[in-house]
């Protein structure tokens, strides 16, 4: 054990902005405006408006709408259930197999997304029955191991 740290002490703690990162998602986006990818990337406006009908229903039904949407854990908040909303819908409709679009959940630190993520995950496998396959991407090691 430190002798230092058995004293109360201050701390200063200094969290540094990396541009780059978002520089080159910023990027990527510009990129895929005009390109074929972009309507699997954003999804149309008609299933967005559909969506969002199902929220209303989870709402009204106390967490269940008309596709029986009961969400694991329960202190999700509104935009991270529309997200693993959608990645379920994306993942189950019209079967497993045929999984409609590639969707990224991107965000700041701290804003709930590996919640999101697990949330999707497992609802997808829940709902699914055994025929969904599930593949998660992390940036690193221990950003894999949280998932």
């Amino acid at each position: 054990e430190d002798a230092r740290w058995k004293e109360p002490c201050w701390l200063h703690v200094r969290f540094l902005y990396n541009a780059s990162a978002f520089s080159s998602m910023r990027t990527a986006l510009i990129r895929v405006k005009d390109s074929a990818i972009k309507s699997v990337l954003f999804p149309e406006e008609q299933e967005e408006q559909e969506q969002e009908q199902e929220g209303e229903g989870e709402k009204a039904g106390g967490g269940m709408g008309g596709t029986g949407f009961v969400f694991l854990d329960q202190s999700l908040n509104e935009e991270q259930r529309k997200a693993a909303r959608r990645v379920i819908r994306s993942c189950l409709f019209p079967s497993p197999s045929l999984c409609r679009h590639a969707l990224l959940i991107f965000g700041p630190p701290g804003t709930g997304k590996t919640k999101c993520v697990v949330e999707a995950v497992l609802g997808s496998i829940v709902r699914g029955g055994g025929g969904v396959r599930v593949l998660c991407c992390a940036p690193s090691d221990s950003a894999a191991d949280t998932l």
